[in-house]
């Protein structure tokens, strides 16, 4: 059996009382079951328990047996156990169990809001250069980054779409493209292909986005047909 013992015990009346009386009060309390009783069949197991001698055993239980006009608690004039067949009852025994009820009921409480703070910390906003963003705002944003890296069907930043346009076959907009004056002495189609060949090689996907960002590296052909060196890993 487990049973609280409250700070309060130390400013009521039974403190003043001898230690033997104490500390049999302390095992009447700790030893009662739910409904206050105490299964001490006579005063010699009460001091075996209590570890006092059986005549401080005998005075601690008429005095806690005894009205009290100095306790803090009128109920039963102050006393506090009643001798009962088997043993004995600890008479205020209910208004423990609710004041060990009301204290647990707080305590459980408290980790409520000590949760709910801690988990309105994990969702509080992510402070940036600038500005705050919710991790659900970052997520999203990252997930529209990857979408503009990876989409395979990226159109040319030449212009904007309509929603109305149908989109163009990759064959078409590859025509498209070959078509401007300012391709035009470029082999787009090649120039496509080894795109492709050097994304798969860098494990990227071939976009259109970066197919355009790959022809506008490329030099106006000279004489000897000089390209530039290697491209970086930067597009």
């Amino acid at each position: 059996m487990y049973n609280k013992i409250f700070t309060k015990i130390l400013d009521s009346s039974v403190w003043l009382e001898p230690s033997a009386t104490r500390i049999v009060w302390i095992t009447f309390l700790a030893a009662m079951d739910e409904e206050g009783f105490v299964q001490f069949a006579s005063i010699r197991n009460v001091a075996h328990r209590a570890n006092v001698s059986i005549d401080e055993a005998k005075s601690a239980l008429d005095s806690l047996e005894a009205p009290d006009h100095d306790s803090g608690d009128p109920d039963n004039d102050g006393r506090r156990v009643e001798k009962v067949d088997g043993g004995w009852v600890v008479l205020n025994s209910e208004k423990y169990r609710s004041l060990a009820t009301r204290e647990h009921q707080k305590a459980l409480n408290r980790e409520r809001v000590r949760r709910h703070r801690s988990k309105s910390d994990c969702n509080a906003p992510v402070m940036g250069a600038n500005e705050s963003v919710t991790p659900s705002e970052a997520e999203a944003e990252a997930k529209a980054d990857n979408l503009e890296a990876g989409d395979a069907e990226v159109s040319a930043p030449t212009r904007k779409k309509a929603k109305s346009k149908p989109k163009l076959t990759n064959d078409e907009w590859l025509a498209e493209i070959a078509a401007k004056p300012v391709y035009a002495h470029i082999d787009v189609q090649r120039e496509h292909d080894k795109m492709v060949v050097w994304c798969e090689g860098k494990r990227l996907k071939p976009t259109r986005q970066r197919f355009v960002n790959w022809l506008n590296r490329i030099d106006p052909p000279l004489e000897n047909n000089a390209r530039k060196s290697e491209f970086s890993d930067a597009f």
